[in-house]
């Protein structure tokens, strides 16, 4: 049976869930959106630590489609997945965010993980859109590899987004649960 993929009006980080997906940044800055709040929540050890899965490689930057699982102390996840699914100018592609979601899931099966929070990769400072996440991932839900999830939430915080997804899953006839 496919896991429940729903749809709420939250803020990410107020989802109770095992695991966290979100998309960062070929630097993993935290400047923005998800990563952003992590560091105004947790502080920053976020940053430094993901600063330091850089350095520890060797490396600057990261590329595109890569996934760093680290928890951040005092966290209330067992794992959280920084997914890098745009390139250095924020670009993406449907191909490329469909794998990278896929990947990032299929990893939280491996790790027993059965409810999930994640926010809609690439859709920020990203250039993929709200209505092409959607369908694609409403695709990757149907994946049988990945029945052993309960349920993966959504997380849209923002009402005009949450509503303009509502109105996407109804057009599209997607299998979106809407809470």
């Amino acid at each position: 049976m496919a896991p429940i993929h729903r749809l709420r009006k939250i803020n990410l980080l107020d989802q109770p869930a095992e695991a966290l997906i979100y998309s960062s940044n070929v630097h993993l800055q935290c400047s923005g959106g998800v990563g952003a709040a992590l560091v105004d929540r947790y502080g920053p050890a976020v940053q430094t630590g993901l600063h330091e899965l850089l350095t520890s490689s060797g490396r600057r930057s990261c590329e595109q489609g890569e996934i760093f699982e680290w928890l951040p102390p005092e966290m209330p996840y067992k794992t959280v997945l920084h997914t890098v699914p745009t390139d250095f100018w924020h670009n993406t592609t449907i191909p490329v965010v469909e794998d990278v979601l896929r990947r990032a899931l299929k990893r939280c099966v491996e790790l027993g993980h059965t409810h999930l929070a994640f926010s809609a990769l690439a859709t920020g400072y990203g250039d993929l859109l709200l209505r092409d996440f959607l369908i694609l991932a409403d695709r990757v839900f149907a994946d049988p590899a990945l029945a052993s999830l309960a349920t993966a939430t959504l997380c849209l915080p923002d009402g005009a987004d949450f509503a303009v997804a509502r109105k996407i899953v109804a057009s599209e006839g997607l299998h979106w649960q809407i809470d």
